[in-house]
């Protein structure tokens, strides 16, 4: 037999500290045995025996000295030693027939063993303990019953010879082949498809780089997920229409778990709209904006909890918008306001204005045409066409008209009161007359009465000079014209003294 002894644990056959130890012993026992009379009988030494050579699995082990014999029946006391192997290791004593000893790395053990009495010492012994390579142990968790969605699988492995183990998840079966967030760990998951109800299995394989071990298979039952069926009647609505939403069609296939329970949402559109009985099979919905609406109904399983959404659509008809270019108007040539401010759209959606002059004596400009309250001012009378034209985003609004009516103001004329006077030159005084739209002014003045004739001087100024020549009362008139309008005569009176 081969003695491998690279490494030791206790003292070592031949080391100088065990054998002189053991050696001081033998001499005390044998002086001992001389003093008390001992006889030639134990002349013989002990004969030790290690135990049979053995193959071992992993773990404490009990090595056996007890076959050990004296010739003279004599007591035996016992020596062990280590003498090699693949790793170190303890014994849990060195003088006991029966020490244990824990064995894990795999190789080739040697244990030696001495035997001694009060006068000798025996012959040493070996055994041979060979500790298996095992394969290592593993195991999965239990089956489980799931919905569909993500799904743990765990697993433990161990290796007796405490060498170092890899695991690998694969899947044996299944509707569907999925795919394990990590194949190469004890815990790892993955997600069912939607659609992959059924009955799943895995294998866990560990090994330690020489013998493996596969376990299992754990069984995953996905079950069935209810089947939502929406629908929508009509499809298309006007703005503030209803629309009626259908998911009684929606089955369970999975029967012990009813009833199910539903709930309709709007998950996206121009505006959330309004939902009336969202938590029923049949629900109403209401919109005002235009666009398209994607309407969510999840159907739910009362039981577990397992739950499948589908979605319908509804679209809320974009309506032009109206324009109201407001009412007519009528002004003396000042600044006027154009008013689009009543115009709507069915959608609610916000506006955009643009007037235009289409009729008119003159185009006139227009302050800010995209406004929905733009200014006006002409300077020629007549009447003039403004139209209005408003957009959603989407559609233009019919055109919209009004008219801005400009009047030409007639001027006043305006004289003092009667004035008293002498005969000879005088002064009129027209200059306080006034044209509301500030136009130029024209005077024509005139004599209609007096006791005679009175000579007037730059007619057609605010102040002309008369000359008067004779005592009495004298009438003059006067008229004021912006180049249109004429205004009536008034009069001016003057009189005369002696």
């Amino acid at each position: 037999m081969q003695r491998h002894r690279s490494a030791r644990c206790g003292p070592r056959s031949g080391s100088r500290s065990g054998w002189l130890s053991f050696r001081a012993a033998v001499a005390t026992a044998a002086l001992l045995a001389c003093c008390q009379g001992a006889g030639p009988a134990l002349a013989k030494p002990p004969v030790a025996s290690a135990g049979p050579d053995r193959k071992v699995p992993p773990g404490v082990i009990t090595l056996d000295g007890t076959a050990s014999r004296h010739p003279a029946q004599a007591a035996l006391s016992y020596q062990w030693s280590y003498t090699g192997g693949p790793a170190p290791c303890r014994l849990s004593s060195e003088t006991v027939a029966t020490p244990r000893v824990e064995l894990v790395r795999p190789g080739l053990y040697t244990f030696g063993l001495r035997v001694y009495d009060a006068f000798q010492t025996s012959q040493l012994t070996e055994v041979a303990i060979t500790v298996l390579d095992v394969p290592p142990t593993c195991g999965v968790g239990p089956d489980q019953q799931v919905p569909t969605g993500s799904v743990a699988l765990t697993g433990w492995a161990t290796d007796a010879n405490r060498q170092p183990v890899t695991v690998s998840w694969s899947q044996t079966g299944g509707p569907r082949q999925v795919t394990l967030s990590d194949p190469s760990s004890p815990r790892t998951s993955f997600t069912v498809p939607g659609d992959g109800a059924g009955v799943y299995r895995f294998v866990l394989k560990a090994s330690d780089g020489v013998n493996s071990t596969t376990c299992g298979p754990v069984q995953i039952t996905v079950d069935d997920l209810p089947e939502p069926h929406g629908y929508v009647n009509p499809m298309t609505i006007a703005p503030g229409g209803k629309t009626e939403l259908n998911g009684s069609g929606s089955t369970d296939k999975n029967p012990e778990d009813n009833p199910l329970t539903y709930g309709w949402a709007v998950a996206s559109g121009p505006d959330r709209g309004t939902l009336t009985g969202a938590d029923q099979p049949w629900a109403k919905f209401t919109a005002t904006k235009a666009g398209t609406y994607d309407i969510q109904l999840t159907v739910r399983e009362n039981k577990n909890g397992r739950e499948a959404a589908t979605r319908v659509q509804v679209k809320v008809k974009n309506v032009p918008p109206t324009a109201s270019a407001g009412p007519a108007q009528t002004a003396h040539r000042e600044e006027v306001a154009l008013d689009g401010t009543g115009s709507s759209d069915e959608n609610g959606d916000a506006v955009t204005y643009l007037w235009k002059q289409t009729e008119g004596p003159e185009q006139l400009p227009i302050a800010d045409p995209t406004s929905p309250r733009p200014s006006v001012k002409g300077t020629k009378p007549g009447t003039y066409t403004f139209t209005l034209v408003v957009n959603d985003g989407e559609n233009d609004s019919g055109p919209a008209s009004t008219t801005v009516t400009l009047k030409n103001a007639v001027p006043v004329p305006i004289v003092p009161g009667a004035v008293t006077a002498r005969p000879g030159p005088l002064m009129l005084n027209g200059a306080a007359s006034t044209d509301p739209d500030a136009d130029p002014i024209r005077y024509i003045w005139a004599q209609s009465s007096g006791p005679a004739p009175a000579p007037i001087s730059g007619l057609a100024t605010c102040c002309p000079t008369v000359v008067l020549t004779l005592p009495g009362t004298y009438v003059f008139e006067l008229t004021v014209s912006d180049g249109v309008a004429t205004s009536f005569p008034v009069r001016s009176l003057v009189i005369v003294g002696p």
